[in-house]
């Protein structure tokens, strides 16, 4: 009967522990998910406006900017993965796009996202991969993108590459 207590006694300090150590892991990784994650200027969210890179300068990557520009609306566009055109057919690029808008789009965006997708992929797809490494900045592509994106959804600033691979 002693050895049924001494069990229970060595299974709750167990489960304990274990308890105590996901507690810990789960407030780093919030600390971290914070730390990371950009944060928009102050005042600008609230109120709707653009922030310049004097205001964005209080947060971090403050460097990224130049001073006196001004930080837009971003559109994160869903991951694409199309197979390349050309005469080898085994090749496939994988890419995530981000629009930088010159206004905020609203909710309306949420209801063109398919056209938006299906322009990206007819896009993307028409390339082959002699293109691609052709345009090793990718600058005729974002051009592309923003020229064939520009129909539906005005007011491109930028295009933004966020992961692009070929295989």
């Amino acid at each position: 009967m002693s050895e049924d207590k001494e069990k229970k006694k060595k299974g709750g300090a167990g489960t304990l522990l274990i308890a105590l150590m996901a507690l810990i892991g789960s407030a780093a990784g919030s600390a971290t998910v914070q730390i990371l994650l950009p944060h928009p200027p102050a005042g600008a969210a609230a109120e709707g406006e653009h922030a310049t890179a004097e205001a964005h300068a209080e947060g971090e990557g403050a460097n990224d900017l130049p001073p006196g520009a001004v930080v837009g609306y971003f559109l994160e566009l869903p991951e694409v993965v199309v197979n390349l055109g050309g005469e080898d057919l085994g090749h496939y690029l994988r890419a995530k796009i981000v629009l930088e808008l010159v206004r905020d789009p609203g909710e309306q965006i949420d209801a063109a996202m398919p056209l938006l997708r299906d322009i990206m992929l007819t896009t993307l797809s028409g390339m082959t991969l002699e293109e691609i490494a052709a345009d090793p900045d990718r600058s005729k592509l974002k051009q592309e993108i923003a020229e064939s994106l520009g129909g539906v959804i005005g007011g491109i600033r930028r295009v933004l590459i966020n992961d692009f691979v070929v295989q």
